[in-house]
């Protein structure tokens, strides 16, 4: 069965490269703007992956991740931030150590980010290896 990716990003632009440039990739790729629509889409697709950005206006990648981890405990979580809001997630007061350390955020990767790099964060968080291209 094919596996789905969930990208969250208020940056359509983005959004679309990432959409295009995962084509090809052995896996299934939803993309949305907000964190209200990846909730509707998590209430009907079974989503195996999801990249969310830290900085969204609704609501935080952190907080967005927190809330759906209880109704998608085995969805594999991936947090795009800057250092510096890496950083300060990880020490606000008003963020358990334990919500970093019982993996509910699996993965931080730096933002922005080409996809070249996400396409090696995906693969990775699935265990899959990429086949080598003959030319």
């Amino acid at each position: 069965m094919q596996k789905t990716v969930l990208v969250v990003n208020e940056d359509q632009e983005r959004l679309m490269k990432i959409a295009s440039y995962w084509h090809d990739e052995p896996w299934r790729t939803i993309t949305v703007p907000t964190a209200q629509e990846a909730i509707d889409v998590l209430d009907d697709v079974p989503v195996d992956m999801v990249i969310v950005q830290e900085n969204m206006n609704w609501i935080s990648g952190t907080e967005f991740l927190k809330l759906t981890c209880h109704s998608y405990p085995k969805m594999i979580r991936v947090l795009l931030t800057d250092d510096a809001t890496e950083k300060s997630v990880l020490s606000e007061s008003r963020w358990s150590p334990k919500f970093h350390a019982s993996n509910r955020i699996h993965h931080f990767s730096p933002y922005p980010c080409d996809s070249e790099y996400m396409t090696q964060v995906v693969y990775a968080m699935f265990g899959m290896e990429r086949e080598e291209i003959a030319y």
